[in-house]
C-alpha cells in the first residue's frame, strides 16, 4: 500500500504529458526563432557586402574610365547589336574578377535565402501560429 508521501512526489501521467508537450513547444519555439534570426542576420550581412563590393567595383570601373563604353548605347540599335559582345568582353576584362566573382556568389546566396523563405513560408507561418496558440492558451 502506498503512503501519502509517495503519491505527492510522483506526477500523474497527465502532468508528465503536459510537461513533455511544454518542453517540446519550448524547444521548437527556440529553434524556430534561432533559425529565423540566423537567416535574417545572414541576409542583412549579404546585402551589406553586396553594397560594399558593388560600390568598390563601380569605383574601380569609374577610375579606369571603363564606364565610358556605355555611351555606345546612345547610338542606333544596329550599332549596339554589332558591338555588344565587344563591350561586354572589355567590361569583363577591365573589371576586378575576384570581386566580381564574390559579388555574384553573394547575389546567389541572397537569392537562395529568398527562395528558402518563399519555399518554407507556409511551414514557418504554421509554426509561429502553433507556438502563439500554445502560449496564448497557456496564459489563460
Amino acid at each position: 500500500m502506498k503512503n501519502k508521501t509517495q503519491t505527492k512526489n510522483h506526477k500523474t501521467e497527465a502532468e508528465i504529458e503536459k510537461d513533455i508537450i511544454k518542453n517540446v513547444y519550448q524547444y521548437e519555439a527556440s529553434r524556430t526563432y534561432k533559425t529565423i534570426f540566423i537567416v535574417w542576420a545572414v541576409f542583412i550581412v549579404v546585402q551589406f557586402l553586396i553594397v560594399i563590393l558593388g560600390s568598390s567595383i563601380y569605383q574601380t570601373l569609374k577610375e579606369q574610365q571603363t564606364l565610358d563604353l556605355f555611351q555606345l548605347f546612345s547610338e542606333d540599335f544596329d550599332i549596339i547589336r554589332e558591338n555588344l559582345g565587344d563591350v561586354l568582353y572589355t567590361l569583363y576584362l577591365e573589371s576586378p574578377q575576384l570581386l566580381l566573382a564574390i559579388l555574384i556568389s553573394l547575389f546567389l546566396t541572397m537569392f537562395g535565402i529568398i527562395f528558402f523563405i518563399i519555399k518554407n513560408f507556409k511551414k514557418i507561418k504554421n509554426r509561429f501560429g502553433s507556438i502563439s496558440k500554445f502560449y496564448a492558451k497557456k496564459m489563460t
